[in-house]
């Protein structure tokens, strides 16, 4: 551990520049313009935000349900990472932006958005090296684009629609200061253009901060970030809880109807996090799930010191927070799935909890913390309560552990993704 007090800590510019955001917190590399920016999105994210939108959460949960059920009784099984894709990505858009992108409701629309997350992810390896790529790409015609590179028209296009519905934003909220109208300053999720709303009446934003082209970074962020991760998350929990279902599932079926003994038909995330079993199936899925990526920090001010190295002022310095999640000191056999490592009672559950890493720590850490929760929560704790699913031709070391590193992990170009199906029911 380098032997210094955290002070000021740069993002190292290539890594904040990869996924062609600059001018969202996700990519500003500046430490005192991040805080600024970070803070004027908060309270959009508290806690108390997200669970005045885990009504949200069910409804998606429930056409996610009838998706999945539709796909299966069509083709004989669902892609469960694209279907969670529609559903983190519907909430997402629907709480930041005050309407869903109704990927749940529309396969096609669904298969499109998820073909731009990939095609997203796939220019990360290039765009961490040329980071001129992504603006190089949104210059150029997309009709053009597409017949080129249909994956960079993609990750061109997603851009296009943020900056439209920033730049309508920024329409709106100038209309209303005109007509004076009292706007109250802390937007509720789930209002229309949610996101640009907070950061237009943020006071402390200055004018520049506050420009369609800038804002619209914010959301891009949120729309890729908010979406992809926590379903890649759920995919790995629906494949971890069937490939060991007959110690996982009981519990966790147990778990949940002593919730819903009560009477309470959706029971809030809060109750949901009292369930030991259930959390410690999401906290190893965390574990096992984490980003790839390098967090790349930069100590502009300060030299540090490692053991006996000292690091000048402005060295990139990084590591992946796999290589603790993955730590077999930490964490004994880190390639199995435990989830009673836990659990209540393990002598070295703190330390286990000291080194759970999937959403950060300090200022950068994951923003959607809170809304990701609640929608690992609801999935996980009622998509199998009625339903009785097994795997369907899928291999772990095919179809579920990384091997590539798109910032998010990315399992082998063989695999043909967690896919489910009805189980057969002895009679």
């Amino acid at each position: 551990m380098i032997d210094q007090v955290q002070g000021t800590r740069d993002k190292y510019v290539p890594a904040a520049n990869q996924a062609g955001t600059p001018m969202g917190v996700f990519g500003t590399s500046a430490h005192h313009t991040h805080r600024r920016r970070r803070a004027a999105l908060s309270p959009l994210f508290s806690k108390a935000c997200a669970a005045n939108a885990e009504g949200l959460v069910y409804d998606k949960f429930d056409l996610l349900v009838k998706r999945l059920d539709a796909q299966i009784a069509r083709d004989g099984c669902s892609d469960v990472r694209a279907a969670f894709i529609c559903y983190t990505t519907d909430v997402v858009s629907e709480y930041c932006l005050g309407q869903s992108f109704g990927l749940l409701q529309d396969e096609t629309k669904g298969k499109e958005w998820h073909d731009s997350l990939r095609a997203l992810a796939k220019t990360i390896p290039y765009t961490r090296q040329f980071n001129w790529i992504i603006p190089l790409s949104q210059k150029i015609p997309l009709s053009f684009m597409r017949t080129v590179s249909p994956d960079m028209a993609r990750v061109a296009g997603m851009h296009h629609d943020m900056e439209a519905q920033a730049s309508q934003a920024v329409r709106e909220h100038e209309q209303e200061e005109k007509s004076n109208s009292e706007l109250p300053y802390h937007r509720n999720p789930r209002e229309k253009f949610a996101v640009f709303r907070a950061l237009l009446q943020n006071d402390g934003l200055p004018p520049h901060e506050k420009l369609f082209n800038r804002i619209s970074h914010e959301a891009v962020t949120l729309m890729a970030a908010g979406g992809e991760t926590t379903a890649s998350t759920l995919m790995m929990a629906v494949y971890f809880i069937l490939a060991d279902k007959e110690n996982i599932l009981p519990r966790l079926r147990e778990e949940v109807e002593s919730v819903m003994s009560t009477g309470v038909s959706r029971p809030s995330v809060a109750e949901l996090e009292s369930l030991p079993w259930l959390t410690a199936v999401i906290k190893e899925t965390l574990r096992i799930s984490t980003l790839t990526a390098r967090l790349t920090r930069v100590a502009p001010d300060e030299a540090l010191v490692y053991k006996d190295w000292v690091l000048p002022a402005g060295t990139a310095v990084s590591m992946t927070i796999r290589e603790i999640s993955f730590d077999p000191e930490i964490f004994p056999s880190p390639m199995e799935f435990r989830p009673e490592r836990w659990l209540p009672g393990n002598p070295n559950l703190e330390r286990c909890n000291r080194h759970l890493m999937a959403f950060g720590r300090g200022s950068r850490m994951c923003l959607g913390i809170n809304l990701a929760h609640a929608e690992l929560y609801i999935a996980l704790a009622f998509l199998f309560r009625n339903r009785e699913f097994e795997l369907h031709d899928t291999v772990r070391d095919r179809d579920v552990d990384f091997t590539r590193d798109f910032f998010v992990g990315e399992t082998s170009a063989s695999g043909k993704g967690v896919r489910v199906k009805y189980a057969k029911l002895s009679v």
